[in-house]
């Protein structure tokens, strides 16, 4: 019941609210087929700073962490600066699931000139051709899996937008 969890064929297990199958990774309402398929024909730029993790590996600290770095400037004069999202946009993100009637990320980021700050949980297979060829900046996060699995277990009972996970830990981490 994860974003993008490779599953096999025999694998079984409690489906979360709308999951789905593409590419061999288990995705779900966060996302869409059309997203993926944007984002794996997305251009990327050389110049562009890119934040590729499995979701719960400390993603939005690391988004943090560049973006201060890269705007030290405007921190020291006191402006004001917008949410996360929005410094860092999210490549395949479906903000229309939750209401939202801004446009799409990936929309936002085709539009942008000079250096892009750009987050993702796709998998580099699915973007490999793009992001070999324009040659981006990339940070690529590695964390100890059973963290993981705690916080995307955590992350899952508590989140009903994505269906809460009906089972118990065992479970959980056993499929």
């Amino acid at each position: 019941c994860s974003f993008n969890i490779v599953m096999t064929d025999n694998l079984q297990h409690t489906p979360c609210k709308d999951e789905w199958r593409y590419r061999d990774c288990q995705w779900n309402l966060y996302t869409s087929q059309k997203l993926l398929e944007k984002a794996e024909q997305f251009k990327f730029r050389s110049q562009d700073i890119v934040v590729a993790t499995f979701p719960r590996t400390g993603t939005t600290l690391t988004q943090q962490i560049i973006w201060l770095l890269k705007n030290a400037s405007t921190i020291k004069v006191g402006k004001k600066y917008g949410d996360i999202d929005d410094r860092f946009p999210f490549l395949e993100f479906n903000k229309k699931q939750y209401g939202e009637k801004l446009n799409l990320d990936h929309d936002i980021l085709e539009k942008q000139s000079g250096e892009r700050l750009i987050k993702t949980h796709v998998p580099f297979h699915m973007l490999k051709p793009n992001l070999l060829s324009a040659k981006p900046k990339i940070v690529f996060l590695l964390r100890n899996p059973k963290d993981i699995a705690t916080s995307l277990y955590h992350f899952y009972k508590g989140l009903p937008m994505y269906g809460l996970w009906p089972g118990e830990w065992e479970e959980f981490v056993e499929k």
